[in-house]
């Protein structure tokens, strides 16, 4: 029987949690054993997954051992042993980190994924062993946290988006093209058609986003778009559903152009789809 690992950031309420729910799905209990680590707390969605799969949460548990860390420096402070809080703080929380991985994926996988970028991809390169290392690449630019030297250690690099190999083959020379290969994200059609029929009382003529508020999606274009439809007097209401760290900022932004009954942010949904079907 094969043993799978997929290492991802959470399991809450957001795009890429709920493509590795429906992959998972199509997994057979009597063909493999599933692991699922994350490095959140966040298990919104996890009743979604088959019982049969483990789901460990790292933060949880770095969460307890961190504690004994803080214990330790309010020790040296209160003993003025500051020299030793500011000399191994940064040591300490960087092996907490390895000690807890480490510990709690000990078994050698035949396939350890990271359907994450960044640090899992290091993670699974750096800490996990298995004999097959595939890592997911959800992004259509290259990103930041990503590192070449990580992603030419894989067995495989698998893209959601496969009009983005060309860009990382001209970015990271290091890559060797044949690793790379394209699996779009699983969808079940038949559960979002089911889905859709819950009744949601929105408003007509009406746009839907469905996405994280981060920089990379784009959202002031939302609201640049909102600005020129209300000033060509277009009767319109645009519904973004998703939450993220430029929820505030648009908030403001919505107010400063006075497009309270325009541009709606109504947050996180577990169930989207009866807003788009309508």
């Amino acid at each position: 029987m094969k043993k799978i690992l997929f290492l991802t950031r959470s399991l809450g309420i957001a795009g890429v949690p709920k493509s590795l729910i429906s992959l998972i799905k199509t997994f057979k209990k009597d063909e493999c054993e599933i692991t699922i680590g994350t490095l959140s707390s966040d298990l919104t969605n996890a009743s979604q997954l088959p019982k049969w799969v483990k789901v460990i949460s790292i933060e949880e548990i770095i969460n307890k051992e961190h504690a004994k860390f803080l214990r330790f420096q309010k020790y040296c402070q209160e003993k003025r042993f500051l020299f030793l809080v500011w000399k191994f703080s940064n040591q300490i929380e960087k092996k907490i980190f390895k000690k807890t991985i480490r510990k709690n994926f000990q078994e050698v996988y035949d396939v350890a994924n990271a359907y994450h970028q960044g640090l899992c991809s290091s993670f699974v390169i750096k800490l996990i062993k298995s004999k097959k290392k595939y890592l997911w690449y959800h992004s259509s630019t290259i990103m930041d946290d990503c590192k070449e030297n990580v992603f030419a250690k894989a067995d495989k690099i698998i893209l959601v988006n496969p009009l983005i190999k060309q860009i990382i083959c001209d970015h990271w020379k290091k890559i060797d093209a044949n690793k790379i290969c394209s699996i779009p994200c699983y969808i079940d059609s038949d559960e979002i058609k089911k889905l859709s029929l819950e009744t949601v009382d929105i408003q007509e003529n009406s746009f839907v986003t469905v996405s994280r508020l981060s920089k990379e999606k784009g959202l002031n274009l939302i609201v640049e778009t909102c600005i020129i439809l209300k000033r060509e007097n277009l009767n319109f209401n645009w519904y973004v559903i998703g939450d993220g760290p430029l929820l505030e900022p648009t908030l403001k932004e919505i107010e400063k152009n006075g497009l309270q009954d325009f541009l709606h942010l109504i947050g996180k949904r577990e169930n989207p789809y009866p807003y788009i079907k309508k």
